[in-house]
């Protein structure tokens, strides 16, 4: 996406973790085309998101765009995770959603603008990669 909206000629900045570790290939490589800024953001974070935002702003003065990528999901048996993991599945798939929407509505509102981009309800897709661990089983009378 970012790439498709760069070549158009929109002003795209990739928010991401690890832009310095794990992430750095893909931050350089994103950070090499035209209309492109990369900026270090952690959904699970309320200050990340908000430290990002705020520099999105400074920068640029407004948002017109938010888009929603960030998620995990946990494949196997769902007896085997532990309440950590599911806790960590919820906190990126629906509060860093609810945190990035706190973070940017209130500036898109005031700028009258008010598009975001959900590529899936993330709190159900963790959740039906739960369900898809479970086995079910008739008992028959």
């Amino acid at each position: 996406m970012t790439i498709t909206l760069s070549k158009a000629g929109h002003q795209v900045v990739a928010a991401m973790r690890r832009t310095t570790g794990k992430n750095a290939g893909v931050a350089m490589e994103l950070s090499a085309l035209p209309n492109v800024d990369v900026i270090e953001m952690d959904v699970l974070s309320d200050d990340s998101v908000q430290q990002a935002v705020k520099q999105t702003l400074e920068k640029h003065r407004r948002i017109d765009v938010l888009v929603n990528n960030a998620a995990v999901s946990g494949f196997g048996l769902f007896e085997a995770f532990s309440m950590g993991q599911i806790k960590n599945m919820m906190d990126i798939n629906l509060y860093g959603v609810i945190r990035a929407y706190q973070a940017v509505l209130p500036s898109m509102r005031k700028n009258k603008k008010r598009a975001h981009y959900q590529p899936y309800f993330r709190s159900e897709w963790v959740l039906a990669s739960f369900y898809g661990s479970v086995s079910y089983f008739q008992v028959r009378r």
